[in-house]
């Protein structure tokens, strides 16, 4: 038999109501007005998680929470619950656009700011970038300045034009180099200009061969005398490390290369093949060695070889209160002779390499213990002392003059360094200028070794000197450049000679 309601009749009521009890969480069960708990009849009992809802007011029990949740579930109530959530449901969407326009808005202006921050950012880097940009230039062009004007500041504008300046009349008056030095003159002269430097303090320096007088005749004077002491002086027998020293020069002359240990040879053995000699006939020596004729060039002995406009400028320096010496890789008392009535310069401002010097008397005896006596005589020792050529000229200057020059010239490498010795840390305006033989047809000009200078003076702010461009003349109208040199010395003699001293 099929039970769809739990009653009190039929079998096993009461088992089943306790089963069903058993198996549900009731809420308090309340006995219904003037019946027993245990009398009665059950209809359709209601517990919390039943689907079934009882709406029957007669049951002999109903749960506690029941008229509450008929309440709730009354018509009206759910009226307005269906009211209210039709409005509810209806204010949704307007909410939710609201919400949405209002993070949209939110947005945009996050993104607005964000790019507005972004902007600002690459304007600030953007004219930090050109500000820097605008100082590196600036600082590049006052270098460069600096640089062509020796690391001076002051301007190249020509106080006064170079044609007016006779003491010049042998340069080019479209030479940068002199403009640039005739301005500096008129500069550091004046007293009412700030750059003034007194008269005490205005030391120039200048090398010798190829800076002021010829080295390609076919080479540099001092090597030509040892050349013509070695191989063609009847008075003097040459030894064997003469003639080999004399060998590398003539390989030297011949391939226009230095080999290892030719300079040191060379002072050695010119010290050797001079020494007992007295410095006066040494003197002499050189002085009859000078008026012979020049090899290269026709209308001028060797003594004549020098470069007009660079005695000219030496005379110009002269006249405004500059001390000038001469600073070579020579041998001093060759360039003393050498020099000596041909340009303006005192004995005593010769700076060069040195070979040492004795008495007459003193033999073996040393110079801190022998007695210079009446009837001694200097003459050449055979010992050299000093080479006068790259740091060594520093050197030199700082031991003889004491003082830092202001002005420099030299032509080549060997002269790098009095040139940035004077340019450097200079207490007051100063300039190296580096003379070009850039000349062939007037001179012996070596084209690829002036681009080097040329090169080697941009770098380091100094000023080149052209032969070709600056100067009218060289050696004067009326000398000229010989076809092809005369010849002293064959490699055959000197061979020869090597062969016999073997």
């Amino acid at each position: 038999m099929n039970y769809n309601r739990i009653t009190d009749k039929g079998p096993g009521t009461d088992q089943l109501k306790e089963k069903r009890i058993s198996n549900k969480t009731p809420g308090k069960m309340i006995p219904s007005e003037g019946k027993d708990k245990n009398e009665g009849s059950f209809k359709d009992r209601v517990y919390p998680d039943d689907d079934y809802k009882h709406t029957d007011p007669d049951d002999d029990y109903y749960y506690e929470g029941f008229s509450e949740r008929n309440k709730e579930k009354s018509p009206e109530n759910v009226k307005k619950t269906a009211l209210a959530d039709k409005k509810q449901k209806s204010l949704i969407p307007i909410f939710k656009k609201f919400l949405n326009k209002k993070e949209e808005n939110t947005a945009v202006k996050k993104g607005v700011k964000r790019k507005k921050r972004y902007l600002s950012w690459r304007a600030i880097v953007l004219i930090e970038f050109c500000l820097l940009l605008c100082v590196f230039f600036t600082f590049a062009y006052i270098q460069t300045e600096k640089n062509k004007q020796g690391g001076l500041g002051y301007s190249r504008k020509l106080r006064t034009s170079i044609s007016d300046i006779e003491a010049l009349s042998l340069w080019n008056e479209s030479s940068d180099s002199i403009t640039e030095l005739a301005n500096y003159v008129s500069v550091v002269t004046n007293k009412n200009d700030p750059d003034y430097i007194p008269p005490e303090d205005r030391i120039a320096v200048f090398d010798l061969d190829g800076t002021l007088c010829c080295e390609t005749d076919p080479m540099a004077f001092d090597f030509m005398l040892f050349m013509k002491r070695v191989l063609n002086d009847p008075n003097h027998n040459s030894t064997k490390q003469e003639l080999w020293a004399a060998k590398k020069i003539s390989n030297y002359l011949e391939s226009n290369k230095v080999t290892s240990g030719m300079y040191e040879d060379f002072h050695k053995s010119f010290a050797s093949a001079f020494s007992g000699m007295t410095v006066k006939d040494f003197d002499l020596y050189v002085k009859s060695y000078k008026k012979t004729n020049s090899l290269g060039y026709d209308g001028m002995t060797k003594g004549e070889a020098f470069y007009k406009p660079m005695i000219q400028l030496i005379d110009y320096l002269t006249d405004n209160d500059f001390i000038i010496y001469v600073v070579s890789g020579a041998d001093r008392a060759v360039v003393r002779s050498y020099i000596d009535g041909s340009i303006n310069v005192p004995l005593n401002h010769i700076i060069g390499s040195d070979r040492s010097i004795a008495a007459t008397g003193q033999k073996e005896t040393s110079g801190n213990d022998y007695i210079f006596k009446k009837d001694d005589k200097l003459i050449n020792g055979d010992e050299h002392i000093f080479t006068d050529v790259n740091l060594n000229r520093v050197i030199s200057i700082q031991r003889e003059i004491g003082k830092q020059p202001v002005l420099c010239f030299g032509n080549s490498s060997i002269d790098y360094s009095m040139a940035t010795y004077t340019t450097l840390d200079n207490p007051y305006m100063s300039l190296a200028f580096i003379v070009c033989c850039d000349d062939t047809k007037r001179e012996k000009g070596n084209v690829k070794t002036s681009k080097e200078l040329y090169k080697d003076c941009e770098e380091n702010g100094w000023t080149p000197i052209s032969m070709k461009n600056d100067w009218k003349t060289i050696y004067g109208e009326d000398v000229e450049k010989k076809k092809e040199a005369s010849i002293e010395f064959t490699s055959h003699e000197l061979d020869e000679k090597l062969h016999l001293n073997r």
